[in-house]
């Protein structure tokens, strides 16, 4: 065991370094109805995803358009019970939220890893609110269809997919700070 943790000590810093390297590529922008026609058009493979959200400049401060934001997202039915609550969503996460540092055009709202990008991402917009499937459920989020969100990738195929990848991905969620996710 120790000969394992010392070369895994040797490898942490080459993934970090690694991963400062990457960027990434914006693929699209789309609406949740539009959605549907975009997605025969991407094929990504093996990596990572981050969605952001765009500041519709309604508000002047984050602070405020968090609280709006929070309201859409955490819906809540006519007797004011909060519809995606123990529902398989990400919550919105508050030291990622305290940890933003701008107030631009587009918001960081989430990250994640798969092994089919493309089939993730539309699990997170048209997976419905009754499966028991981890995902943000946007088409269920009527209050958010009105919304614009940027889709971004970075592709990643290796080999070693469950060594390296998780470690990318808590590298730019700390960088980032989407202000969704698990953790």
């Amino acid at each position: 065991m120790e000969e394992l943790e010392t070369k895994l000590s040797e490898i942490s810093p080459l993934i970090k370094k690694f991963a400062e390297a990457l960027e990434f590529t914006t693929v699209c922008e789309f609406k949740i109805e539009e959605w549907d026609n975009l997605i025969s058009e991407l094929k990504f493979e093996k990596g990572l995803y981050y969605i952001e959200i765009k500041n519709d400049k309604r508000f002047n401060d984050f602070n405020n358009w968090i609280k709006d934001f929070r309201d859409k997202y955490e819906q809540k039915d006519e007797e004011g019970k909060h519809i995606f609550k123990y529902r398989f969503v990400p919550n919105l996460i508050k030291k990622r939220i305290k940890a933003q540092k701008e107030f631009g055009e587009w918001i960081p709202m989430y990250i994640g890893k798969s092994m089919n990008i493309t089939d993730r991402v539309n699990q997170h917009v048209n997976i419905e609110l009754e499966k028991n499937t981890f995902a943000l459920k946007l088409k269920a989020r009527t209050l958010l269809h009105d919304q614009t969100f940027r889709l971004n990738v970075i592709e990643i195929n290796t080999n070693h997919y469950d060594l390296i990848v998780p470690r990318i991905e808590s590298y730019f969620r700390e960088k980032l700070n989407p202000i969704i996710g698990k953790q």
